[in-house]
């Protein structure tokens, strides 16, 4: 019986798997990076797709954007989205009439929210009011002239933590994790 002896290069393999650490590493970090400045945007996808309103409403990149839209995190395993936003008026839903008609003819305010519901009728007290260059609708609070307030429809939060909307969000940010993730690992890897 005999034994054969492997002259193996240990520091050679150490140094090879440190290399390939490190390439995984950046992988990682590029990925996350990608992930920070691209989920905004793939968000605001998800949500037009259930919702009727214009993407630019919600691109925190748009000076027209209601609300924020935010990716952090430090690893693949610690990545969150956080979101704000105001309660928005129902100009940001397709409203008819977009200003008030002439005289003292009737009209009533419609608005679509969602995609797959007809227009609704907001009422037969609701008005619009001029603010600026922007007419918005108004309902009395009381059976007086005064006080008024300003009919509001949903936040971006709301509109995020929708049940649809929240799962298409985390099944769209699986599939697009892992695409940048693999495309980040065949890049360093094309470099060797």
């Amino acid at each position: 019986m005999g034994a054969i002896y492997i002259d193996f290069d240990c520091r050679k393999a150490r140094k090879e798997l440190e290399q390939i650490s490190s390439k995984a590493e950046v992988a990682v970090n590029r990925t996350i990076g990608d992930f920070k400045k691209r989920a905004p945007g793939w968000i605001g996808q998800e949500i037009v797709k259930e919702y009727n309103i214009k993407k630019s409403d919600i691109d925190t990149q748009s000076k027209k954007s209601v609300g924020s839209i935010k990716g952090s995190g430090a690893g693949l395993d610690t990545l969150q989205i956080s979101y704000s936003g105001r309660v928005l008026t129902p100009i940001h839903f397709s409203m008819t009439p977009k200003v008030r008609p002439d005289g003292k003819k009737k009209y009533r305010v419609r608005m679509k929210v969602k995609k797959s519901q007809r227009k609704k009728v907001l009422g037969n007290g609701v008005f619009l009011a001029p603010t600026g260059n922007v007419w918005i609708p108004f309902h009395r609070t009381s059976d007086k002239r005064l006080p008024i307030e300003a009919v509001k429809t949903v936040s971006i939060p709301q509109m995020i933590t929708n049940q649809n909307v929240e799962r298409s969000i985390k099944e769209r940010m699986n599939t697009e994790l892992w695409k940048r993730l693999e495309h980040h690992i065949q890049q360093y890897s094309d470099r060797s």
